[in-house]
């Protein structure tokens, strides 16, 4: 794929050809993983340190392609939105953990996932790359310097 490494290239491949719609199991974690991510977004909304980041990064906008901030009236270049709706989505630490990557994954791929999604992705190809990047992030976290996490750090 163009502009990309092989790792890289390869992993969007693994992406692009998972089919889970045969795991009703898999689709069912994703929706409520989905709604913790909204509920913790929203609930930290308003929080004066959310509220000034918002206003700092909404500076950094694109003459066009520019997402929307979750909970603010802003938008901002992809990158950026993706930064600050994973800040706001962690700010009160109520999201979810993965025991792999002693970390919180969902704020990662969501905030990841919103920023980068165009009009045409339907829901099941965002619950579809939110699976396959959780799992990914587990075995990599599982494999990647576990002392780092026996000793209590977060990847």
């Amino acid at each position: 794929m163009k502009g990309m490494d092989e790792n890289t290239a390869t992993i969007v491949e693994l992406i692009r050809t998972t089919d889970i719609t045969d795991r009703p199991d898999l689709l069912n974690l994703a929706k409520v993983a989905f709604i913790d991510y909204m509920a913790s977004t929203l609930a930290a909304r308003k929080e004066p340190k959310v509220v000034a980041l918002a206003a700092q990064v909404a500076t950094r906008r694109l003459a066009t392609g520019n997402q929307k901030l979750i909970g603010q009236p802003y938008e901002t270049a992809p990158e950026y939105t993706a930064f600050f709706n994973g800040f706001c989505s962690h700010y009160l630490d109520y999201d979810d953990a993965q025991a792999n990557i002693a970390g919180h994954f969902s704020t990662v791929l969501f905030s990841v996932l919103l920023a980068v999604a165009k009009p045409t992705n339907t829901v099941l190809d965002i619950l579809t790359a939110y699976v396959v990047g959780a799992e990914l992030e587990g075995l990599l976290g599982a494999y990647l310097n576990p002392n780092h996490k026996v000793a209590g750090w977060a990847p």
